[in-house]
């Protein structure tokens, strides 16, 4: 069985060569950094205003995606400094309750795109129907 690939487009302006959304099949994978959505603009801030701003992004791109973050399944979270991983974690809690936590991974990085402090890239299922190419 073969899937399309449909690039998830206009909820984020990309501020590089990327897509911030891409549905195959059921599976739509994201990732999203404290940007303005608008802009692609870095914004930085404390942890916990980037790790809300990152969140709300990664939702925006969901659900222009007909899905949302309860359908989140998978989650790598990558920190530029490891000592903010407990208020992170806070933020990022509150957000993931509804539906269950996902399955995470959080990795210590020495830099991200605009000096920003946390960055999120995400698997989660999609609610819309498939698609399947024929051969």
């Amino acid at each position: 069985m073969k899937f399309e690939k449909e690039l998830i487009v206009g909820a984020i302006k990309p501020s590089a060569p990327y897509s911030p959304g891409v549905r195959c099949g059921p599976v739509i994978y994201a990732a999203a950094t404290a940007t303005d959505w608008k802009t692609g603009l870095a914004v930085n801030g404390t942890i916990e205003e980037e790790t809300k701003r990152t969140i709300e992004n990664l939702k925006r791109v969901l659900e222009s995606a007909d899905s949302s973050l309860k359908d989140v399944i998978k989650a790598t979270v990558y920190l530029t400094n490891f000592d903010d991983f407990d208020r992170y974690n806070k933020v990022y809690a509150r957000y993931f309750k509804e539906g269950g936590y996902p399955a995470r991974a959080t990795i210590g990085v020495s830099r991200l795109f605009g000096n920003g402090k946390i960055e999120i890239d995400i698997i989660a299922l999609s609610r819309k129907k498939i698609r399947r190419k024929r051969n």
